[in-house]
């Protein structure tokens, strides 16, 4: 976890009443809202999943943008009696844009079978990758304050739901109150929420987040 006490007050945040509990799920609120936001961890993490086969150019897009290193690739297939059973194959992958997580991966080993299991793609494959920003982007000082706002959003509405502007911190466009009115500009919705504060959040570090295309090769 990124954030601690001694950040969180530094950049500004409100400790209130709160409980450590409270402030520690709070801090991990708001980091998981900005692997959300920017597209990958924060700290360099190592995560593996199973995915269907990539058609075409064996091109796929990763879950994580900012690959660090493919540690593994296991391939799925059906065996070679033809029935619903898989065999698993040695598979390698080529990191083709570390930023953006498109990487290329290949089978490298298994058998092909006579009856006809193998003349297509493979089933599936279990991917190890790491990803991550990294200690040396992760305590920038926009990171840093982007993680405390949105932590003590987070953190009021567990101890004091009417600190934030709105209950469940929704974002207000048009408000009215004796005779004063005001009307914001548009707001959008984020990872940490609708809210101005939460797009200050989202404008705050959005130069490390990349667009990447949903799929690639399937």
């Amino acid at each position: 976890m990124v954030l601690t006490d001694t950040i969180y007050v530094e950049y500004g945040g409100n400790i209130g009443s709160s409980s450590p509990s409270q402030r520690r799920a709070a801090y991990m609120i708001a980091e998981k809202q900005m692997t959300r936001h920017i597209g990958t961890f924060l700290p360099i993490t190592t995560v593996t999943g199973t995915y269907p086969w990539p058609l075409q150019q064996r091109t796929f897009v990763t879950e994580h943008g900012y690959l660090r290193s493919i540690d593994d690739v296991t391939v799925y297939s059906q065996d070679c009696d033809c029935d619903c059973d898989l065999d698993s194959a040695d598979g390698c992958g080529f990191i083709h844009s570390d930023s953006y997580g498109y990487i290329i991966v290949r089978q490298v080993d298994g058998c092909v079978s006579s009856c006809g299991c193998h003349l297509h793609a493979p089933y599936q494959f279990r991917l190890t990758y790491t990803a991550g920003l990294g200690s040396g982007t992760c305590y920038q000082p926009d990171i840093l304050a982007g993680l405390t706002i949105a932590a003590e959003i987070a953190l009021m509405e567990m101890i004091d739901p009417g600190y934030n502007e709105g209950v469940g911190d929704v974002g207000i466009q048009s408000f009215s109150n004796q005779g004063y009115s005001e009307n914001r500009v548009k707001l959008k919705r984020t990872a940490f929420g609708t809210s101005a504060r939460a797009n200050y959040v989202a404008q705050l570090v959005n130069g490390y987040r990349h667009y990447r295309a949903l799929k690639l090769g399937y």
